[in-house]
């Protein structure tokens, strides 16, 4: 295949090798774009909770939000200018698209470290077939973003590094300061380039200075933000980490999160890396020191990769974390594998060379048939048991909110002054795309603040004067447990009215089938209630 690449590119002809990219990754793109929309795929997949919630945000633009930084809320609120269509998934539209971009800056990348158009082609495809860029391309999500700025964060440091023109600085800046308003794991970014300059000695040159003033500088209008509301966003991902509490003390967590990049690297690809980072580490001074060029690259590439995983890996130790938090570290790993398979090969015997391009193709093919369960994935779940576990039905994690939008909507439709009050984060989420956002309230119980409604939409004594329908979850539909949430409300409220209706029996949310759904008429508060 490399031959093959090599003959279409053999003249030095760049329009050719950027046309050569363009199709390939436009006819990819065109793939999963049917995949997406086809009825018998993930064209008839809900909206997840994270899903509901961004939308929900792109209805209220702001410069910050409870979990996370403004962009993604952008780029939706952007997309339903042009398409609202909150029945089907048009929301997810700009996420392949979003990953093919990546793909190509990738190649751009590839091609400045290795001079080799094939390569580089090779580089950009393993990245746009590791699964975890299969899943992320298919949903929207933060982290396709942060991955489409991290991408051309990269390609720019590169040139930046290579040639120190100011505008490669600039431009790096920018895409930076755009990376950290889509998701703060891009700080790592930040930290893995300071590590980098300082070991080639560059770390106080003016211009790196420069482009992480203009990364802050588009960054600010998030921390202003923050400030504002009293760091909710870093409480949050505090809380999430446990990193208050004492040292876990505990290998487990820290095994979890290894094997699961496993899964978002995929296992050839993966153990690819590790096979490099070690043999790397064994030769570094009797084989990559031989030529300063290349054991600045794969430096460089070492960096970027390790910096967040090993952070990541050590954050482990404190509580849990995401399997895709290193997702980031991707890019550059791509980078190192190809670099390595085509800088090494001249010294491999020819046999172990043909081998290791059995392995990556191999690979490849593993990455594909991933692709092909996550598009029919949900196709299948037609025929497993709703009533399972979510937890080995992923799919099962979307079910139900449909149902009770539509229930709450029939019973509000002859209401004109009425909010409706929720706790739970996935139910505020999906009334927040369906109703005005003016008509949902969060019930929050204690000064505690759990989620975005929390912060903005906490249920008050201003809010006396409407009629108030609560959408509440039990763990079971008996009288006695009735009884008991009823007596827990009345402590807050009076006048409470449940509506009796058998539909609501019968819907099942995130596939827990020991969760049901009760809704309340409230329209007094006890004169003490205060939040």
């Amino acid at each position: 295949m490399n031959n093959y690449l090599n003959k279409i590119l053999d003249k030095k002809n760049e329009k050719k090798f950027l046309i050569v990219i363009f199709c390939l990754f436009f006819l990819i793109l065109i793939i999963k774009y049917l995949a997406m929309h086809h009825p018998l795929f993930l064209g008839k997949l809900p909206l997840s909770i994270d899903e509901a919630q961004y939308l929900a945000w792109s209805r209220e633009l702001s410069f910050g939000y409870f979990s996370k930084p403004p962009f993604i809320a952008w780029i939706l609120g952007l997309n339903s200018v042009f398409v609202d269509d909150i029945a089907n998934t048009s929301l997810r539209n700009l996420q392949p698209l979003a990953f093919s971009a990546s793909a190509i800056f990738i190649c751009l990348s590839s091609f400045e470290i290795t001079q080799k158009k094939s390569v580089a082609i090779w580089t950009g495809f393993l990245f746009f077939t590791l699964p975890i860029s299969s899943f992320y391309s298919q949903f929207a999500t933060t982290d396709a973003w942060l991955l489409f700025f991290w991408s051309i964060s990269f390609f720019f440091f590169i040139k930046g590094v290579l040639t120190n023109s100011p505008k490669w600085w600039l431009f790096c800046g920018i895409s930076v300061g755009f990376g950290l308003l889509t998701k703060y794991s891009m700080v790592f970014f930040l930290f893995s380039a300071f590590i980098y300059l300082q070991t080639q000695k560059k770390l106080f040159t003016k211009m790196p200075w420069i482009s992480f003033l203009v990364s802050m500088f588009i960054f600010s209008p998030n921390i202003i933000w923050n400030i504002q509301q009293k760091f909710p966003t870093v409480i949050h991902h505090a809380e999430m980490t446990n990193i208050d509490n004492q040292l876990l003390l505990s290998l487990k967590p820290v095994i979890e999160f290894f094997v699961g990049q496993f899964i978002v690297f995929g296992p050839l690809m993966f153990l690819f890396f590790l096979f490099i980072s070690i043999r790397n580490l064994i030769y570094l001074k009797t084989k990559v020191s031989t030529c300063s060029s290349k054991s600045s690259i794969i430096k460089m590439l070492s960096i970027f990769s390790w910096t967040i995983l090993f952070f990541i890996i050590c954050l482990s130790f404190f509580g849990e974390t995401e399997i895709n938090w290193a997702a980031p570290a991707s890019i550059s790993i791509c980078l190192l594998i190809t670099t390595f398979i085509d800088e090494e090969k001249s010294q491999f015997s020819n046999k172990f060379s043909i081998r290791l391009n059995y392995i990556f193709a191999f690979s490849i093919v593993i990455h594909i048939l991933f692709l092909l369960c996550l598009i029919t994935g949900p196709k299948l779940y037609d025929y497993t048991d709703k009533s399972s576990d979510p937890s080995y039905n992923p799919f099962l994690q979307v079910n139900g909110y449909q149902d009770l939008m539509k229930i709450i909507s029939h019973k509000t439709q002859e209401e004109n002054n009425f909010l409706i009050v929720a706790e739970d984060r996935g139910i505020l989420a999906n009334m927040a795309i369906y109703f005005p956002p003016d008509k949902i309230r969060s019930w929050k119980k204690n000064s505690k603040i759990r989620h975005h409604w929390d912060l903005t939409k906490p249920l008050t004594n201003n809010d006396l004067k409407n009629q108030l329908l609560l959408v509440t979850k039990v763990n079971s539909l008996s009288t006695e447990s009735i009884n008991n949430l009823s007596n827990k409300l009345k402590t807050h409220f009076k006048n409470i009215k449940k509506i009796d209706d058998i539909e609501i029996d019968n819907i099942i949310l995130q596939g827990k089938s020991n969760q049901k759904i009760v809704l309340f008429w409230i329209n007094k508060y006890k004169k003490d209630f205060n939040l």
